[in-house]
């Protein structure tokens, strides 16, 4: 048990770290003990039944549950039901709670135990509420403390030139202070948590589990819109193994993308030949802003996906086979489209 003296959301799933068989999903307190419980403190009678009868024993469990947290912190404490993708946070908590952003955090603190299966997605959301100042932003610089798997956390607080530098790291770090407070092994966790779907087939037995602190900055080291910097960061992250210049090339249409490309590095003064995990925040600062400049000249660029490219190429090439025509059909390449190998790696 824990004191908290703030208001606070937390979020359990069923398939993540200290993950329970029911569908609660958020619950918060305001100035009464933190408590947290597990089936294990639940009567044995209900986890015995056998797998066709899970549904039923889970129901029991939930309403279980819910009133012994209810019984627990007897007017104090809310439970709702609902998607933790959806909900409004920005209507959960008293108007009074409002910070002004350059202030100290507001007293509200969104703590998660989340399912493995929406961590990603989730925090992605959330960086751009924090980006909006809306969601849960709407009271100030709410701080999270959130779960994750621990190559995820790992991730998420990867340093410039670290082999887990990803585009989450930059993500989350040109908006927040990014903390992997702790790791938990997967031996506490009962039922064991299960891998994301980019990490399944491995050898590991046991899945640990990181703990992120995230706390939104006052100014964000990129001052540009979300989608925008999102846009740039995935792009140079497309072929994480390769030079830099490969993935950011694929932010422009192929009849402009040599010199388009050689124009950005060089006006975003970025060596061409650094890998992706090399370049820092203020690397992807620059580019972000030539970026922005670039599409203000022309302004369809910023709308352009060299997937949709890639996707009419193949299109024509098996309109003119069907047809019989002869000819060179080298545009008809994947390889020349996107300037990629085949099985070369990419990061998610």
């Amino acid at each position: 048990m824990r004191m908290y003296t703030k208001w606070a959301l937390g979020q359990a799933g069923s398939q993540g770290p200290f993950s329970m068989p029911m569908s609660l999903s958020f619950w918060w307190w305001k100035r009464t003990p933190g408590l947290f419980l597990d089936y294990r403190f639940v009567s044995s009678d209900v986890l015995l039944f056998e797998d066709t009868a899970k549904s039923s024993w889970k129901m029991d469990l939930k309403d279980k549950f819910i009133l012994m947290l209810s019984d627990a912190a007897p007017g104090k404490l809310r439970i709702v039901h609902g998607d933790v993708l959806t909900f409004k946070l920005e209507k959960a908590f008293p108007e009074s709670l409002k910070r002004h952003w350059e202030d100290d955090p507001p007293n509200v603190h969104i703590i998660g135990n989340l399912p493995f299966s929406v961590s990603t997605p989730l925090i992605v959301k959330w960086l751009e509420h924090v980006s909006c100042r809306d969601g849960p932003f709407v009271y100030g610089r709410t701080p999270m403390t959130l779960t994750f798997q621990k190559e995820v956390a790992e991730r998420l607080a990867a340093t410039t030139g670290s082999k887990q530098r990803s585009r989450l790291s930059i993500m989350a770090q040109y908006l927040c202070h990014v903390e992997h407070v702790f790791t938990i092994p997967g031996r506490a966790f009962v039922p064991k948590p299960e891998l994301q779907p980019e990490f399944r087939g491995r050898e590991t037995l046991l899945v640990d589990v990181g703990v992120v602190r995230f706390t939104p900055l006052i100014q964000p080291r990129i001052e540009q819109p979300f989608k925008l910097v999102e846009k740039v960061v995935q792009n140079a992250f497309q072929f994480r193994r390769k030079y830099c210049y490969r993935g950011l090339g694929m932010l422009f249409p192929e009849a402009q993308r040599l010199e388009s490309t050689e124009r950005l590095l060089h006006l975003a003064d970025v060596e061409p030949t650094l890998r992706p995990r090399q370049l820092s925040i203020a690397h992807f600062r620059s580019l972000c802003d030539i970026y922005r400049r670039m599409c203000d000249g022309d302004p369809q660029l910023f709308a352009y996906d060299f997937r949709e490219e890639l996707r009419q190429s193949k299109h024509k090439c098996r309109h003119e086979e069907d047809r019989g025509e002869s000819g060179d059909l080298s545009h008809c390449r994947p390889q020349d489209v996107l300037h990629v190998s085949p099985g070369q790696s990419r990061d998610q």
